[in-house]
């Protein structure tokens, strides 16, 4: 388990992220929350509210007995509507600089603080509107199993 999968669970585990990005398709169960990519199954037509969570720039070990790291990722969120877009940016945005000292499916989550203003912008292929956010999450990805 790595930090960019819990922080995928952080979001999922949210009221306000998990409705807005709940799957509404019958016969289909889930959130449209995913590390890295947007399927592309989930990328054709119209976009609904989607989270993409990706790696990025990291500053590494603090040291120390705690291996702690200081990891970096970036946050893109989707929607049919700039405003639609921003709204569920609002929501990721709460739900993590929130967040504090709990352990996800064995990774210590520490915190998350947001890094900078977050840019809006379209994706250049399907000009769909994007609110993009960096993030620094404080995280311990050795094993962290409660005893």
């Amino acid at each position: 388990m790595d930090a960019l999968v819990a922080t995928l669970e952080v979001l999922r585990m949210d009221e306000d992220v998990a409705e807005l990005c709940r799957i509404t398709l019958p016969g289909e169960e889930g959130f449209r929350i995913f590390g890295q990519e947007i399927p592309l199954k989930t990328s054709e037509g119209v976009i609904p509210p989607t989270v993409c969570v990706r790696h990025g720039e990291g500053q590494g070990d603090f040291g120390g007995y705690v291996p702690l790291e200081k990891l970096g990722f970036i946050v893109a969120c989707t929607a049919e509507s700039a405003a639609r877009a921003d709204e569920l940016r609002r929501a990721v945005a709460n739900c993590l600089k929130n967040y504090r000292r709990h352990v996800i499916q064995n990774v210590l989550i520490h915190s998350y603080s947001q890094v900078g203003s977050p840019r809006y912008t379209r994706d250049p292929d399907t000009e769909w509107p994007y609110a993009l956010t960096t993030w620094k999450c404080v995280a311990s990805e050795v094993d962290a199993q409660m005893p």
